[in-house]
């Protein structure tokens, strides 16, 4: 018992997100939300060692949440053994493939930001390190793979630096106070092959836009 608290008070760290909401995710040892309880507040990179190592099995979250199979985020492993979960409220009573599995968790941010923000990844899946755009950048010094747009801005990606190159033109597609998150898992989402530059707004002529590009 001793060795659980010490585990949750690690977990209980508080972190809030650009939206100025506490983000969570209660993980559970077993299937539908019984057994052994723990809020996470905060990204965790390695569960080894806790109660909690390879016994996550269901979950239920605000913000946006990925589980992985491997340590840090399945950094140098496969980027497809991960589940997301996402939300106000979201909830999983059994985690599929990864259930019992799960080494590290990784908060994605808040569902809904006020400061409309580019979530950008070295890895596809939303692996590697992590880097969040709020304004226009000219040159991005390391390659990113994988991002998630957030709230309803539109932003255009450049292949080359000082937005020049070929540009692509991210329109959520929805005309609303809040935008879903919108996931982009490889280049091939995307239809760039680098990002060298971002620009807040759409300032091209080619567009991926939601529900009309199928994403």
């Amino acid at each position: 018992m001793t060795s659980f608290r010490k585990v949750l008070s690690l977990l209980f760290l508080l972190v809030y997100d650009a939206e100025g909401i506490q983000s969570y995710a209660k993980i559970y040892d077993q299937s539908y939300f019984k057994g052994y309880v723990g809020t996470l507040h905060s990204s965790w990179n390695n569960l080894k060692g806790s109660i909690f190592e390879k016994r996550v099995t269901s979950a239920n979250v605000s913000g946006i949440w990925a589980f992985f199979r491997y340590p840090d985020f399945n950094q140098d492993k496969d980027p497809l053994l991960s589940f997301i979960l996402w939300g106000k409220g979201a909830a999983s009573g059994h985690l599929g493939s990864l259930a019992g599995s799960v080494t590290s968790v990784r908060l994605l941010g808040g569902v809904e930001d006020i400061i409309p923000n580019l979530r950008i990844y070295d890895g596809t899946y939303f692996t590697g390190a992590e880097k969040i755009i709020f304004r226009s950048t000219p040159a991005m010094h390391h390659q990113h793979t994988s991002l998630i747009l957030k709230n309803c801005q539109a932003w255009t990606i450049y292949s080359e630096i000082n937005y020049e190159g070929f540009s692509v033109c991210l329109l959520p597609g929805e005309r609303s106070e809040t935008c879903t998150p919108w996931f982009f898992f490889d280049q091939e989402d995307y239809r760039l092959l680098s990002i060298r530059s971002i620009r807040k707004g759409c300032h091209s002529s080619f567009q991926v836009e939601r529900n009309k590009n199928g994403l």
